[in-house]
């Protein structure tokens, strides 16, 4: 499931330039990262048994760098997108800080990102209609 979120979310990033190009090249940059590691997870699905660690720590990476990428867009944004990227931070530490936990809580942790995440986008939707 991880794998073909990052996909998709990958694809509607990059479709998103399309439609608004401010911003382009972060948004290019994190879309070509999510495709490809979704690419590299829905290609390998059982490499987490095998090499849990590395999957886990390229997964916290990621959750960083999309934290970053969503602090910056927060400049423009609101406060909404800071609260995402902040939980993608604090996410990608915890993972980075014990591997075994988030192979465990991974699925959690995502969850909970996405539903913060998902409150704070129809937040930003709401603000930009009004």
């Amino acid at each position: 499931m991880l794998g073909w979120y990052w996909l998709f979310v990958g694809v509607f990033t990059i479709v998103a330039i399309f439609m608004d190009r401010t911003d382009w090249v972060s948004r290019a940059v994190n879309g070509i990262l999510a495709i490809l590691a979704g690419i590299v997870v829905i290609n390998h699905p059982f490499s987490a048994l095998f090499i849990p660690a590395t999957i886990i720590t390229i997964a916290a990476i990621l959750a960083i760098g999309f934290g970053v990428l969503r602090l910056y867009w927060a400049l423009k944004e609101g406060w909404g997108s800071a609260i995402a990227g902040v939980l993608n931070i604090i996410l990608g530490l915890l993972i980075l800080g014990n591997p075994m936990l988030g192979i465990v809580m991974l699925v959690y942790l995502a969850a909970i990102l996405n539903i913060v995440g998902g409150i704070a986008t129809i937040y930003l939707a709401i603000k930009m209609r009004s």
